[in-house]
């Protein structure tokens, strides 16, 4: 078989991409996607990138106190190029899901072709000495390639767009890695400076490309055999770029505290519940591994919110049945090498576990993320297991065809096209879970039956469909896994939309009770709004000013807040409380139009008193005119 032109690679790569996810394009934005781009204001407009060099810790902090997660503008801060491109998606089509996601795809696609190009470098050094045929290498290369780009364990980081920081800074690692060793023999000005620059980017995009520096030195060491002093001299240029994510991860830390610690940088992603989950954490994701490389080879119950059981002890059996299995991989593959067994094979499959554990490390081993297991963390690590199946059945193609002495073209056709088509279908049918909101949690449901986030996460999804029963049952189902404030919370909006006021307090009432969360501001607003509902202004007040307490810039509580003031007669008090929401809403209009109801409510009652703390029932001289805003909720 004649190996074919890179152009027709490419062309084959962006085929089957187009064909694979066409169909995905329109679907809805779901889970993170509406926290990090559709109720994130930071990427629309680009001061914000600008102010990203003369305002970083304000920046970092600025939409906490609006009730939105502090994660939000962490991430901007320490992604700013990944958000560019959204901001680039956002200034041509707004939020339309279609434009995010055809770059996503158009990503995925250069991905693939990078990981053909550089299973090309690889199999031609050195230490593949077991099979001289260009055309064999060739074809492990286009088969590495395409199964990088067709396994549906891949579809978290193309179709759920926000996992773009994850595919872009893959994309520039990539690049780096193959520009690196591809300019070794001829390094020009242009080469390296290309390199560097991508490196640089891969950063920009997400923290994991912290590792590329480390890994190009180590391929070109390890793999193409050069001296270490000579590997060491060539990645000098960009072993310099690798204080970049730790400085930026400092600075983070330091506007969010005003102070600097080890385990707050191990933290500064993670929510306040995982804060104390750092050793389970690290214990579980032996386990973990397995589940991914599991998922490879059988790709069967693919979730988006998977059911981890946490390790807790470095005693437990699961722990070390992982750590076991583990290092069996690599001791097999140097046992078959020292057998002379399927040598390329051999060396494809300890190549493949060290790329694999390398660029999987930085997010699941010691640093604690919010979740013990996401498929996206896999995606870039996936190239190590499509190198070691794809030289495996190149050997096995290769063994068809011994009668010949040669390659055999129709026996590479034959190896190839079962696990390819099977992947196929497999894509499809996974990228189907995302056609609607709905049918994504109900999907994680199923899988996850004990966890409570898909439960919560149906729930919104049906609310937003206005099924209101079903909404009720799924956040019923999440506090059977788990009472949880949150699903109280949840319940009480839910019943509130199904004007069933009092049962909707008895529920948030019951919020109060569960342990304290990171967002106790929405427990305090789920009962000051039931009060509101109930017109019992006097004990909504107290509610929502614990809300904004917590959370000083919470559009609902302070809207709330201002409705119950004014229905008690203290329009100055509302009058100071939507003006005070104005400082972190500035120019909003509803909130302009609210006060200066509040200023002819004061000028009509010739009310001119300073604001009191605390408010008393109104006499029955004082007005009662309800007021006249639209009581939302969320």
């Amino acid at each position: 078989m004649q190996p074919c032109s890179h152009r027709a690679v490419l062309v084959l790569y962006g085929i089957a991409g187009i064909l694979l996810y066409a169909r995905s394009l329109a679907y809805p934005m779901v889970f993170d996607d509406l926290l990090y781009l559709v109720e994130n204001p930071l990427f629309t407009e680009f001061r914000h990138f600008q102010e990203l060099l003369t305002q970083f810790s304000d920046k970092v902090v600025c939409l906490a106190p609006l009730g939105k997660d502090g994660d939000v503008s962490a991430n901007f801060a320490l992604r700013p190029l990944t958000y560019f491109s959204f901001f680039l998606n956002h200034s041509i089509g707004g939020l339309n899901p279609t434009g995010y996601r055809a770059l996503n795809v158009i990503i995925h696609c250069i991905n693939a072709f990078l990981t053909f190009r550089l299973s090309l470098i690889l199999l031609r050094a050195p230490i593949f000495q077991g099979q001289s045929d260009q055309s064999y290498k060739h074809f492990a290369a286009v088969a590495t390639g395409l199964f990088f780009l067709i396994h549906p364990l891949q579809t978290e980081s193309v179709t759920y767009i926000i996992q773009r920081a994850t595919s872009l800074s893959a994309m520039f690692y990539l690049m780096s890695i193959v520009l690196h060793l591809d300019a070794r023999e001829a390094s020009t000005g242009i080469s390296r400076t290309a390199t560097f620059l991508s490196v640089l980017c891969s950063m920009l995009s997400k923290e994991s490309g912290f590792t590329a520096p480390f890994l190009a030195v180590l391929l070109d060491w390890l793999v193409l055999r050069a001296p270490l002093r000579t590997a060491l001299r060539r990645g000098t240029p960009l072993l310099i770029l690798t204080p970049l994510v730790p400085l930026m991860l400092v600075a983070v830390s330091m506007s969010q505290k005003g102070t600097i610690s080890l385990l707050d940088l191990l933290h500064v992603s993670a929510t306040e519940g995982s804060k104390s989950q750092s050793v389970p954490y690290a214990l579980t994701q032996p386990s973990v591994w397995l589940g991914y490389l599991r998922l490879f080879f059988w790709p069967s119950g693919l979730n988006i919110d998977p059911e981890v059981a946490a390790v807790s002890s470095p005693l437990h059996w699961r722990f070390w049945a992982a750590i076991l299995l583990l290092l069996s991989i690599p001791l097999a593959a140097l046992v078959a090498l020292r057998k002379r067994f399927f040598p390329d094979a051999s060396l494809a499959m300890l190549l493949g576990f060290g790329w694999f554990a390398f660029t999987i490390a930085p997010d699941s081993t010691l640093v604690p993320l919010p979740d013990l297991m996401a498929e996206h963390r896999s995606y870039l690590p996936l190239f190590g297991p499509c190198l070691f199946a794809a030289v495996s059945l190149a050997q096995a193609g290769n063994i068809l065809g011994r009668r010949k002495m040669r390659w055999h073209t129709q026996s590479t056709a034959l190896t190839l096209l079962l696990p390819t088509t099977a992947l196929c279908v497999s894509t499809i049918q996974r990228n189907d879970c995302w056609s609607t909101r709905s049918a994504l949690w109900q999907d994680a449901c199923n899988k996850s039956p004990g966890k409570i986030r898909p439960w919560i996460n149906l729930a919104n999804a049906y609310i937003e469909n206005n099924q209101l029963s079903e909404a009720q049952h799924a956040i019923e189902q999440s506090i059977a896994v788990q009472p949880t404030g949150i699903a109280y919370a949840n319940l009480s909006s839910i019943l509130l939309r199904a004007d069933k006021s009092r049962e909707a307090l008895d529920a948030a009432l019951k919020a109060l009770d569960c342990p304290p969360s990171g967002y106790d501001f929405f427990v305090y607003s789920a009962v000051g709004r039931c009060y509101a509902h109930l017109q019992r202004w006097s004990e909504a007040v107290p509610f929502l000013i614990r809300a904004l307490s917590a959370s000083a810039g919470h559009f609902e509580s302070a809207h709330l807040l201002a409705v119950a003031y004014s229905n008690l007669g203290a329009h100055q008090q509302a009058h100071a409380t939507l003006t005070a929401a104005l400082k972190y809403h500035p120019g909003d209009s509803r909130l302009n139009s609210w006060i200066q109801f509040c200023e002819a409510k004061l000028r009509e009652i010739g009310n001119a008193t300073p604001a009191r703390i605390n408010i008393q029932p109104p006499s029955d001289t004082a007005s009662r005119e309800p007021y006249k805003l639209r009581l939302g909720f969320q």
